[in-house]
């Protein structure tokens, strides 16, 4: 495991030297270390779900559905 060895490094320093060297193993390991391979995507989840407006709703829940 390794440590810290600079003097007075801040938390912040020190956790994004560690999150630097993990992307740097995980390109290396997935990806022969070509950062021009990892696949990108254009959304970051998937499509809303939409729900059916007879949808069962909590006892005391009321739906109204309007034209606005």
């Amino acid at each position: 495991m390794k440590k810290s060895i600079i003097k007075d490094e801040s938390i912040k320093d020190l956790l994004d030297n560690v999150h630097s060297s993990l992307v740097q193993q995980l390109l290396e390991r997935h990806y022969g270390g070509d950062a021009s391979k990892i696949p990108t995507i254009d959304y970051l989840g998937s499509a809303p779900v939409t729900i059916p407006h007879e949808a069962i709703l909590p006892a005391g829940v009321k739906s109204e559905v309007t034209e606005t």
